[in-house]
């Protein structure tokens, strides 16, 4: 029982880390978020600025510039929510790790996720969670524990046999004889005594609480072996879940990633062509805000794979 508390505990442990990791993680994706849509912002607070000036010019349209007043709202709103998503994270964190929040608290960044590359799965590794992870560990001593206490229950149904020996002597300091105080010794050796003890325990009546509860052991035997089933089936699926997912999150950061590119050249024909005066608000807001979009998409599936490589490790760990 006690070893099956140590694996539950460390079973526990393992799922704060886990938790901690993946809240620093997020917070390390809000920040870099948050400077992204900063940087969006400026973009278009230049645009706003330089139709202000062509607007009361008369060279275009006030349909224009409301426009694009509108977009740098919509940049605003989206700086504020990454800046408070940085804060909602820190907080979860602190929670996390049990410490006071402190709006001032700040995590050191993590330059090896600058570029992240595809990790090689040792599958030998994850195979061996499937057998030596703790809550296969705290199930495998829980069956045990179980076993012990149907043994002990079990031995209780049998006749007890009992001995015993008792020495014994008495000592009086005002005891004398003939008038003179015998000592210590001699009365010690004058009053011995001794007796034996031969005794026969034959369960009768109690042998029906006994068998009752022969069979809640038995039964807790049982529901033993089926739970340590069940988490060997549920750390199976949890790894062959971690997997494909981790796998998913590489194919989507390289799919986004293209995106990105394809969307950067496209904006930069937009802003040229608008800057120009050829091309209208209305395209130059697509182009913007599909790049915007697939940059945003592109940090968060950066940090989601960085998390998944974690999961992956995690189990390859055992």
């Amino acid at each position: 029982a006690k070893e099956a508390a140590m694996w539950d505990l460390k079973t526990q442990e393992d799922n704060i880390r886990l938790q901690v990791t993946m809240t620093y993680l997020q917070i390390l994706n809000a920040k870099e978020l948050s400077v992204r849509t900063l940087a969006q912002e400026s973009t278009t607070a230049e645009q706003v600025k330089r139709l202000q000036n062509l607007n009361t010019q008369g060279a275009v349209l006030p349909s224009q510039l409301t426009d694009m007043q509108g977009q740098y709202a919509l940049d605003q709103m989206n700086s504020l929510d990454a800046r408070q998503a940085i804060k909602s994270a820190t907080l979860d964190l602190a929670q996390w790790m049990n410490i006071p929040y402190d709006e001032k608290m700040d995590v050191a960044s993590d330059r090896t996720l600058d570029v992240i590359n595809k990790m090689n799965i040792d599958r030998m590794a994850l195979d061996k969670a499937k057998s030596a992870h703790p809550m296969i560990r705290f199930g495998e001593a829980n069956i045990k524990s179980a076993e012990a206490a149907f043994a002990s229950i079990k031995a209780s149904r049998y006749p007890t046999l009992g001995i015993g020996l008792n020495l014994g002597s008495n000592y009086s300091s005002a005891f004398e004889l003939a008038g003179t105080k015998v000592g210590y010794a001699k009365q010690l050796s004058n009053n011995f005594n001794y007796s034996g003890l031969l005794s026969l325990d034959i369960p009768i009546l109690s042998g029906y609480r006994t068998r009752a509860q022969q069979g809640k052991a038995e039964n807790a035997i049982k529901r033993a072996l089926v739970n340590n089933d069940l988490a060997k089936n549920m750390i199976q699926q949890r790894i062959e879940q971690a997997v494909l997912l981790q796998s998913n999150a590489v194919e989507r950061y390289a799919v986004i990633d293209r995106q990105v590119n394809a969307f950067s050249e496209s904006f930069r024909v937009a802003e040229s062509r608008f800057n120009e005066g050829v091309l209208n608000v209305v395209d130059y807001l697509i182009a913007k805000n599909n790049l915007d979009r697939a940059q945003n998409q592109l940090i968060s599936s950066k940090y989601e794979w960085a998390f998944r490589n974690k999961i992956v490790e995690y189990y390859g760990n055992y």
